[in-house]
């Protein structure tokens, strides 16, 4: 069974279609939504799984993974807003059955659906879908980007997932707002000053 950690800011017309596919999967045990916007929420009575956490501000992505984690009871999968797999099961099924500790997504679309062994991070959307096998808390220093590229660092049997039904729209709630890609570009640099020795 999964936990799916969601951090929404609600700018994605895919969470909408996603999340009844989340709620109808085998394999989903709960859905946990982290909401970093919570007057513009979606109604989400109608939904079983779903777990419910807002701190009534922007939190950002990196600190709700970590939040999520914490609240997390099973396999734990860090999902953006704004993707749609529509394959789900398969998809889970495949993530189950592999010994990876760590498994980003392929954006680039293969033919396909399979797990990959790989040794390089891969910048392209590797943490839009990520399962994580032993969460290593990321530092409170990042607060939008940085965030997948440590949980990758800080493992060691990596993989990635290609799926040829992948559908969506990659980095959607960053591109509305330029002052997220500063925050983000600021993330980088306390990342080369004060991390990139422990490499």
């Amino acid at each position: 069974m999964f936990s799916i950690v969601i951090p929404t800011m609600w700018k994605s017309e895919y969470l909408a279609k996603m999340i009844p596919v989340y709620e109808k999967s085998n394999f989903v045990k709960e859905i946990i939504i982290i909401d970093n916007d919570y007057v513009n929420k979606l109604d989400l009575s109608i939904y079983n799984k779903i777990i419910y956490y807002t701190e009534f501000k922007n939190i950002f992505v990196n600190p709700a993974w970590n939040v999520g984690y914490k609240l997390s009871k099973y396999k734990l999968i860090l999902a953006n807003d704004d993707i749609y797999i529509p394959n789900l099961d398969e998809v889970l099924k495949l993530i189950d059955d592999s010994d990876f500790d760590i498994i980003g997504l392929d954006w680039i679309k293969k033919e396909n659906l399979e797990i990959r062994k790989i040794d390089e991070f891969q910048k392209n959307g590797f943490g839009c879908f990520m399962y994580v096998k032993n969460y290593n808390m990321i530092p409170d220093d990042f607060r939008i980007f940085r965030g997948d590229f440590w949980l990758f660092k800080n493992t060691i049997n990596r993989g990635i997932l290609s799926n040829p039904l992948l559908g969506g729209e990659i980095g959607k709630t960053r591109k509305s707002d330029s002052e997220f890609y500063n925050i983000g570009v600021n993330d980088l640099e306390i990342y080369d000053k004060k991390y990139k020795i422990l490499e």
